[in-house]
Formats: structure tokens, C-alpha cells, sequence
């Protein structure tokens, strides 16, 4: 009987722990959350895809942008088929993201279930939702 009672809560704080993943912090998303692309700009050019047609969407979904977070350190973004993999610095809420190979870094900031990343500049930007 002890057994079954250490395995069954063994059990629940096992998924327990597996859930914190996605919990919110003070109404923040944390940036281990699973993340959807929402809409992307390019040098002032905006692509809203909530707004996007179903038939649109058939065609599109596969290229949606992807971002990725298992650990809050290590990170991914996927454009396309090209996948960039990168590091991740947070300083009070703001998010230093520096991918392998790349020039410049891009900032990510959290806002309630939103996620956005962009670069200094202003030409480049991403916005994902919780999902």
C-alpha cells in the first residue's frame, strides 16, 4: 500500500513539474511557453496571420516562423526550412537573443500571452502568442 501511495504521488509531481512549463507569472507567459506566430514585419511591411484566410492558412501554415525555448537559455528560430539555433541572456523581463552565426542579436520582450522579437533597427519583427 505504501508503494502504490509513493508511486501515485511520485506520479503527480512528476506532472506537475512537467506542466509548470507553461504557467503564467504575474500575467506574464514564461519564454519556455509554446509560442505561435501571430504576425511578422518586414521593412515596414506587416503580414497579419490571425487575419489570413483559411485557404491562405493551408498554403502558409508549414512556413510559419517558430520559436522555441525548452530551457529559457537555448533557443530556436525556424523561417521556412532554415532553422537558426541561439542563446538567450534576460535582463529584467528583456531577452538578449544571440544566434550562432548571426551579426546582429535580437531583443524579446513578453507581454501578458505575447512574445515579441525584433531587432534594434526596426526592420524586422515577430509576434507569437501563447498557445
Amino acid at each position: 500500500m505504501k508503494k502504490l501511495i509513493l508511486a501515485l504521488l511520485l506520479a503527480l509531481l512528476t506532472m506537475a513539474l512537467c506542466a509548470c512549463g507553461n504557467i503564467s507569472v504575474n500575467g506574464q507567459k514564461p519564454i519556455t511557453a509554446k509560442w505561435k506566430i501571430i504576425s511578422f514585419t518586414v521593412n515596414g511591411k506587416t503580414t497579419d496571420i490571425k487575419n489570413e484566410s483559411t485557404a491562405e492558412r493551408l498554403v502558409t501554415q508549414d512556413m510559419d516562423p517558430k520559436f522555441e525555448s525548452p530551457d529559457g537559455i537555448n533557443c530556436s528560430l525556424t523561417i521556412g526550412k532554415k532553422m537558426r539555433l541561439g542563446t538567450m541572456t534576460e535582463d529584467n523581463g528583456r531577452y538578449r537573443i544571440k544566434f550562432n552565426n548571426a551579426k546582429k542579436d535580437l531583443i524579446g520582450e513578453i507581454n501578458g500571452d505575447q512574445l515579441t522579437i525584433y531587432d534594434e533597427k526596426g526592420k524586422l519583427s515577430f509576434v507569437f502568442e501563447a498557445d
